[in-house]
């Protein structure tokens, strides 16, 4: 295990020019106690200050009905009918220590290892993550928050879509206002049906301090054709976001002419990190189990950012197809992991030739994250083409807290 008791920078975990997309999968692991009478309209998102893990007392999500679990949830990862998997990626993470009257996690020490079944195997494959991440306790040698990242692309792969369940992640339970986690799974695949694309996933981690300065994230390197119409779209994961607090959003091209707040249905401007799993067109993912509208903390979401003008002239000069965003998180704390935009193909086909000796576009893009006060931070992971994001103030309102699509 390679372990980072530090905010980590992002950079590119994987990067193809091919006809092809990226997409992925996740679901929450922890969610409100059955015995909590507030429980049930919390989960739907209706349960006032319930809606948020620091309002009500979070237990383990466990649904695979095997004892050597202590949790586990499920997803459906979809993919087209003759795609090729380029690369899979599983993230997972979220806070070790205890909250009021849960436990710690396990096994700290065991924050490198993860299970995960694949879609069609009755058994779970026992992983150990290449990397951890840790967000350190102010002033202690200790840490409270992590994501593991484990290369899953063979498995992937062979397996295909469908459901996978992923278990074993170790979190704490209890009433805290960082009680949070889950996992999520980024996957880029080759189809020959679909335009070419650059397809770039970045992955990091970063705290966004409740009521600091934002935290920018820049992201570049993917390339876009030189004429013709071309679709951007971002893909954010995140810990620590609560659906009952608004205040916190994802900005690209922050501070700049250019700037765009970015939302959709499930992410509201001024709430962007609000404990949702999005599916691609914007819309709450429903293929999950459990399939709850409040995550409790835990976000994996999907946005268009499309039509952006670059942040400046294209030059003679310019690197052949590099592109550049900024993206600006701002809100409660947070922090952030693998960010996966999907810059761009051309809509409504592939992108043109270009003639001898002319090369892409030159793009810059500045995404900005707000924070919320009163909240911990989050854990963004994105997966763009070149951006930088900038996570602002995240949610948290304890000093001892440290630690930004589906």
């Amino acid at each position: 295990m390679c372990a980072a008791f530090a905010d980590r920078d992002y950079t590119i975990r994987f990067t193809a020019n091919a006809q092809g997309d990226i997409t992925g999968t996740g679901n929450t692991l922890l969610t409100c106690d059955d015995r909590d009478v507030r429980c049930a309209a919390a989960r739907r998102g209706q349960g006032g200050t319930a809606n948020n893990n620091n309002g009500i007392a979070m237990r383990y999500v466990d649904v695979d009905s095997d004892a050597a679990t202590f949790d586990s949830s499920a997803a459906t990862l979809n993919l087209p009918a003759g795609a090729h998997v380029l690369f899979a990626g599983l993230y997972y993470g979220g806070r070790l220590r205890a909250g009021i009257g849960g436990h710690g996690a396990p096994s700290s020490a065991l924050r490198d290892r993860v299970l995960l079944r694949p879609p069609n195997l009755g058994a779970y494959v026992p992983l150990r993550a290449a990397r951890v991440d840790d967000a350190p306790v102010r002033a202690a040698h200790t840490y409270r928050l992590y994501q593991g990242f484990v290369d899953v692309t063979d498995i992937v792969r062979t397996a295909g879509a469908g459901e996978y369940t992923v278990g074993n992640v170790q979190l704490g339970t209890g009433l805290d206002a960082d009680q949070s986690g889950g996992w999520a799974l980024s996957v880029a695949y080759e189809d020959a049906t679909q335009p070419t694309r650059n397809l770039t996933i970045f992955d990091g981690f970063h705290y966004v301090v409740p009521d600091g300065p934002a935290v920018d994230i820049p992201l570049s390197g993917f390339v876009t054709p030189r004429t013709g119409t071309v679709s951007t779209r971002i893909g954010l994961v995140a810990i620590e976001g609560d659906l009952g607090t608004t205040g916190d959003s994802a900005t690209i091209n922050a501070g700049l002419p250019t700037a765009r707040v970015l939302q959709n249905a499930s992410n509201p401007a001024n709430n962007f990190f609000n404990a949702s799993i999005s599916a691609r067109d914007g819309t709450p993912f429903t293929l999950r189990r459990p399939n709850d509208v409040n995550q409790f903390g835990y976000d994996a979401d999907v946005v268009d950012a499309n039509r952006i003008p670059r942040q400046r002239p294209e030059r003679d000069d310019d690197p052949p197809g590099d592109e550049r965003r900024r993206l600006r998180a701002a809100g409660r704390e947070l922090r952030d992991r693998p960010v996966r935009p999907q810059p761009p193909g051309r809509q409504g086909g592939r992108p043109r030739h270009r003639p001898p000796g002319r090369r892409p576009d030159v793009h810059r893009r500045r995404l900005e994250r707000r924070p919320r006060r009163g909240d911990e931070r989050d854990a963004t992971r994105r997966d763009p083409g070149r951006d930088r994001v900038r996570a602002g103030q995240p949610r948290h309102r304890r000093d001892d807290a440290d630690r930004p699509r589906r």
